[in-house]
């Protein structure tokens, strides 16, 4: 299946870093929305690394 590129190596380690990141977006957008302030700059953030992840997981 390797050879047929139906599956590729992933590098795990790379996608649970990005995991922990959006984990810690959270808390900050949750800092933002409790301090009332302005919530758009963590959910680009995090829309970038959700973005990431999609893309990296991707099959071609």
């Amino acid at each position: 299946m390797h050879k047929k590129n139906l599956i590729r190596a992933i590098d795990f380690d790379l996608v649970a870093r990005e995991n922990y990141t959006l984990l810690a977006l959270t808390l900050e957008y949750a800092h933002a929305v409790n301090n009332g302030e302005d919530t758009a700059p963590v959910v680009r953030k995090m829309f970038i690394h959700v973005s990431f992840i999609c893309e990296y997981l991707k099959i071609n």
